[in-house]
């Protein structure tokens, strides 16, 4: 801006340079003066490249019919053959089962009577049963037993083992804390006759464990072949990894015996709910050997997530099984399912490389190839039917987008 005096005293216009650079800042909100646009190094401001502001070219495909019908094809093509060989294969593997809870006392005239006082009968401990082959099931035959209305799962049960004792993984005594109730052998960490013995193992899940036993005499039909009984071998039925980091190859110790005197006062097993009359043949006195070697412990200590379920106890390796061929087998029913109206069920199976006899995972596959191919029918039909063109804007619901 400049401004010169005139010889009389009068001074002229005053001129204002636009360019200059004493304009009026620009304000923001609440007369706050807004910042220059930083392009900086420093800036934030993303490049004004294709990646950085989201407009490189994209795929957008659009599931036309064809698309869509070729999908649900595919899928049935593929699911259904699947399917039927997991059926046939499942099929192929054999299998027999036989109740007999309710069986043994029925043999000695208790079925009805109390369950408590059924099961302290001794003569209620051993029953026979035949059971008739249907099929021929060739070696090795796998021997389970079924138990079903058992919640394994419950979480108290779960609780109350030690897996740091039964693998003697460190100082696992220091663990036992029977006042907090901290640690899971709660309620059974000692032995009841002595109370500062660490029960080995400990807990109930290990002192509830499957003690029926059997033995097997098969009859044959085939005069080719003979009768005889059958040896069932408990080696080879646990998981490799369970036996060799699991479990430690110390035998029991500080299990519940008989009082001092001789008696068998079962006072305090009957708290905990293990009625037996032979309390030895319960929890750690029923293992054979050590933690390692006896493999049907091991497959007990694998814990069920059903109330229905089966556990291995042994296998036939050398003998095959012919159909009409006749299993005598001799049961000592010590397992106390009775109390919670629980079921007992012996199962011969054999396996293939599927596993055991089982149809769900082939119907499985086939249901979801077979819905597939029929939703490719429908929508073929409809298409066909209801034909629109793709992208119609005529379809669309103009009134929902006016103003």
């Amino acid at each position: 801006m400049v401004a010169d005096s005139t010889p009389n005293g009068t001074h002229p216009p005053v001129v204002v340079d636009s360019s200059s650079d004493d304009k009026p800042a620009e304000t923001g909100c609440f007369g706050r003066k807004k910042k220059e646009k930083d392009t900086g190094p420093t800036s934030r401001e993303p490049k004004d490249l294709k990646i950085t502001q989201q407009t490189l070219p994209a795929s957008k495909p659009v599931l036309r019919p064809v698309w869509v019908i070729t999908v649900f094809l595919v899928i049935a093509v593929v699911f259904i053959p699947i399917g039927a060989m997991c059926l046939y294969f499942g099929d192929l593997a054999k299998e027999v089962s036989y109740r007999y809870d309710e069986v043994c006392l029925e043999q000695h005239g208790l079925a009805g009577n109390s369950t408590e006082e059924n099961f302290q009968n001794e003569a209620a401990l051993t029953c026979t049963v035949d059971i008739v082959i249907e099929d021929d099931m060739d070696g090795p035959v796998f021997v389970y037993y079924e138990i079903k209305g058992m919640y394994q799962n419950f979480r108290r049960y779960v609780r109350s083992h030690m897996d740091q004792q039964l693998a003697q993984d460190g100082n696992w005594e220091g663990s036992v804390d029977v006042e907090t109730q901290s640690q899971s052998c709660v309620p059974l960490p000692y032995n009841p006759e002595n109370d500062t013995q660490i029960l080995n193992p400990c807990g109930l899940v290990a002192w509830s464990k499957f003690n029926d036993s059997y033995t097997m005499y098969v009859n044959r039909t085939n005069p080719n072949m003979t009768d005889g009984p059958l040896f069932i071998s408990a080696t080879g039925i646990a998981f490799e990894a369970d036996i060799k980091y699991r479990f430690a190859d110390i035998p029991a110790t500080n299990i519940y015996r008989n009082n001092a005197n001789g008696s068998e006062d079962l006072t305090n097993i009957k708290q905990f709910g293990l009625n037996n009359l032979r309390p030895e043949d319960r929890g750690g006195g029923n293992i054979t050997g050590t933690f390692k070697e006896d493999e049907r412990f091991i497959n007990w200590m694998r814990l069920a997530h059903m109330p229905k379920f089966r556990k291995l106890w042994g296998r036939i390796n050398d003998q095959d099984l012919k159909k009409g061929d006749v299993l005598t087998v001799s049961i000592i029913n010590q397992y106390n399912t009775y109390q919670f109206s629980g079921h007992k069920t012996l199962v011969l199976s054999t396996t293939t490389w599927l596993g055991g006899n089982s149809m769900f995972l082939g119907g499985a596959y086939v249901a979801v190839g077979g819905l597939s191919f029929v939703f490719a029918i429908v929508y073929f039909i409809i298409t066909k039917v209801y034909p629109r063109k793709i992208g119609d804007i005529s379809l669309l619901n103009r009134k929902q987008y006016a103003p």
